[in-house]
């Protein structure tokens, strides 16, 4: 492919990843500004792909039934709740009640509970900020990869970067309230990410040499991506759980997440100290900065099967961009030992602390309302102070 043909794909590719991320925004906006509109469900919920739907809300109607915050919504009406979300059941109707079948723990229990009428649930601070700092961080995410591609739209690193910024941006804006629409649209973005987040590792700062010699590597994890989408398609014909279907992408996008950015620190390995291997120092350091808090936390939540306060951390996201995207403009390849001795490492350490503290603090809350620890004990304070003051 000559210049001219590769500067006029990468353009062509980057509206449509311009076009995707702002449909995202657009179907994330309208569905947050009609989210009281029409018969609602008797709780709120929040999704982790494949794994579970946790319940993170619930008016007194449903807490009377026995419903607490943590429980995994599991069916609704006799259906897979996933298969009844993405539009295998009947709407909600006002005034006909729905049998939900929950999880807690090892068990199960079910509850006949009616549909909340239109503007019938009270948004809390913790739903407010759920609903709002996702919409902020991914229109930053956006707004930097934008910025980055007009400032140099003839690098291949400012192509990667806008491709990647953009599916993470459509992530974020699809992250509120769920319908049928957000589920088929981030069955197609999953993938896409784990997908531009290789290409872009591959890319920028390090070409490792195996994709040197062999660039059309980069094309197989699109080709994957879209082979989980037609499955997405066709799965219900086949009977296949979209739990299942989920599950697959969430698999197959942080697997792509770890071999790229594990392919990234074995060519840094083999590098001597030189201004490209200390950039390559700057980005595994934020990468692991702004991804592994969040990482923290959505694994917590699962595993703990309790609802966590996750988009508190997504603040953590926005080192990466920055870091990224300085490079790519300035074009200066830094030295990591500047940075260890700037005041931007001592932020990112500070930030980095924090959030430890934070997640502490959390798990803390978790094991006394789960397990029943006695927080008043000198044991659990002792303990507790100890591991705070070590970190």
């Amino acid at each position: 492919m000559n210049p001219k043909a590769t500067l006029r794909f990468r353009r062509a590719t980057a509206g449509l990843a311009v076009f995707w991320a702002l449909l995202g925004l657009c179907v994330g906006l309208e569905l947050r500004l009609r989210s009281g509109a029409g018969p609602q469900l008797p709780f709120f919920f929040e999704t982790v792909v494949g794994i579970s739907l946790i319940i993170t809300g619930v008016p007194p109607e449903a807490e009377l039934a026995g419903v607490a915050v943590g429980d995994r919504l599991l069916e609704i009406d006799g259906r897979d709740a996933d298969d009844w979300l993405v539009g295998g059941g009947p709407p909600l109707r006002e005034g006909v009640a729905n049998r939900y079948l929950f999880g807690r723990g090892a068990g199960h229990f079910e509850a006949e509970l009616a549909p909340l009428a239109p503007r019938g649930r009270a948004l809390n601070t913790t739903d407010l900020l759920a609903l709002v700092i996702p919409l902020l961080v991914g229109a930053i995410y956006f707004g930097i990869g934008v910025t980055v591609w007009l400032l140099r739209p003839a690098s291949a690193e400012a192509w990667a970067f806008l491709l990647f910024c953009s599916c993470l941006s459509s992530e974020l804006f699809l992250s509120g309230p769920q319908s049928r629409v957000t589920w088929h649209l981030n069955w197609v973005n999953a993938p896409l990410l784990g997908a531009t987040a290789f290409h872009l590792f591959t890319t920028y700062p390090l070409e490792p040499d195996w994709i040197v010699r062999r660039h059309r590597l980069r094309l197989l994890p699109y080709l994957g991506a879209l082979a989980l989408v037609g499955f997405s398609v066709v799965s219900p014909h086949l009977g296949v759980s979209p739990s299942w279907v989920g599950g697959a992408m969430l698999v197959f996008t942080i697997g792509l997440f770890a071999i790229s950015l594990g392919s990234l620190g074995l060519a840094r390995l083999r590098m001597h100290s030189t201004e490209r291997s200390g950039l390559a120092d700057v980005v595994l350091l934020g990468a692991a900065v702004s991804f592994i808090p969040v990482l923290s936390m959505i694994l917590a939540q699962m595993f703990l099967g309790r609802a966590l306060p996750w988009f508190l951390f997504l603040g953590f996201l926005l080192l990466f961009p920055v870091a990224v995207a300085y490079g790519i403009v300035r074009r200066q390849l830094f030295e990591i030992r500047l940075v260890r001795s700037s005041s931007v490492a001592y932020a990112a350490v500070s930030v980095a602390i924090t959030g430890l503290f934070a997640l502490l603090i959390t798990t803390a809350d978790v094991l006394v309302g789960e397990f029943n620890v006695n927080a008043r004990s000198p044991w659990f304070s002792v303990t507790f102070l100890f591991v705070a003051i070590l970190a």
